[in-house]
């Protein structure tokens, strides 16, 4: 649906540094602050099914950025023969959703990349940052123990086990996925639904870089990381998003071996689902990955041979040096980069043998 009145987004914004320099600038601080404040957001306002369209883009939000980034310079060692410094920053930015249309509290978004899915995974909430992650919270897998058998051959959900048949259409039985009930009325409904993580927002990222100089060696190392950032699994992570404990589907082997089947009692994943059975398609907090990592970006030794000695071979400066790129990476996720989407090839290890000459 066409809107006329679209306009440019506008925003406003202030910025504070700070630099100072210790120890004749051996230690160097530097600090920076900004706030942005930003209007006329443009975003998909849902509209009612009369006018003949379920949504349409207007100029609707306001949203707030903040944060610091810290940076620490030093020299911590610097002799004739030997050179050690080191370089560490931080960032922090936190963003806050200020408004939506008048009258509207909350946006809900579906990320609609797997066929499967039938839900809206995302929730903007006024007051809260964007990429707020939406969905039930997994409460393991209904067992044999959580039935009463009755005399009739049937089972029934023992009291105070909270009863998902509403939301999957279909009794519980058994290795059905179990989810909390946070409103605690008995049932999974959707107002069971809670913010299960964000997905663009970590708490921090960070970096760090080591360099040191000794006798014509050199050794250089820079790590970063964040924190605090999840995702939900996806198809070329190694998994699929949503169909994995399905029959018919390809299954991710740890998903396999870990379902329940009767008589397991230690099962992390539900039984394998029939093709009509829904639901498992939903968002929560199961298929929530925490991508926090640190990884070793880059390591490099080099040693350049003394001038007395290169320069009788004619060359001004000879160096030769080996240098590691994605070294190492420690991290909980199970995907294949916590750094990339999962649409995107992982970063690969690069190992590097180099000769450098002057002449």
């Amino acid at each position: 649906l066409a809107n006329k009145d679209l306009k440019w987004e506008g925003s406003t914004t202030a910025n504070l540094g700070i630099d100072v320099g210790l120890f004749q600038n051996r230690l160097n601080l530097t600090a920076d602050f900004f706030l942005k404040n930003t209007k006329d957001l443009l975003l998909e306002q849902k509209l009612a099914y009369v006018t003949g369209f379920n949504s349409q883009w207007q100029n609707i939000g306001k949203i707030e950025n903040k944060g610091i980034e810290l940076n620490i310079n030093s020299t911590n060692i610097q002799t004739r023969n030997f050179l050690w410094q080191t370089d560490f920053n931080i960032s922090f930015i936190k963003n806050t959703l200020k408004a939506l249309q008048d009258g509207t509290s909350y946006i809900q978004s579906a990320t609609k990349f797997n066929s499967n899915f039938n839900g809206n995974d995302y929730i903007s909430i006024v007051g809260s940052s964007l990429g707020q992650m939406y969905g039930y919270v997994f409460d393991g897998v209904y067992q044999t123990s959580d039935f009463n058998m009755l005399p009739n051959g049937t089972m029934q959900l023992k009291p105070g086990v909270a009863d998902i048949s509403k939301h999957a259409g279909k009794t519980a039985v058994p290795g059905m996925v179990k989810y909390k009930d946070i409103d605690g009325d008995g049932c999974i409904t959707d107002n069971d639904k809670i913010k299960v993580g964000n997905g663009t927002n970590p708490t921090f990222t960070f970096g760090f870089n080591f360099g040191a100089n000794w006798k014509g060696w050199d050794f250089s190392c820079i790590l970063q990381g964040a924190t605090g950032l999840k995702t939900y699994w996806s198809g070329l992570d190694g998994a699929s998003y949503w169909p994995q404990v399905r029959r018919g589907n390809q299954i991710n082997k740890t998903i396999a071996d870990g379902r329940w089947y009767p008589g397991r009692t230690d099962a992390t994943y539900p039984r394998l689902l029939d093709y009509t059975d829904g639901r498992n398609r939903v968002a929560s907090d199961f298929w929530v990955q925490d991508k926090s990592y640190l990884r070793v970006k880059n390591v490099q030794l080099g040693y350049t041979v003394p001038k007395h000695l290169s320069q009788k071979l004619l060359i001004d400066n000879f160096r030769l040096y080996v240098s590691i790129d994605n070294a190492l990476t420690f991290t909980g996720y199970k995907g294949l980069d916590p750094e990339v989407s999962g649409t995107k090839y992982p970063t690969m290890r690069l190992t590097t043998f180099g000769l450098n000459l002057t002449f």
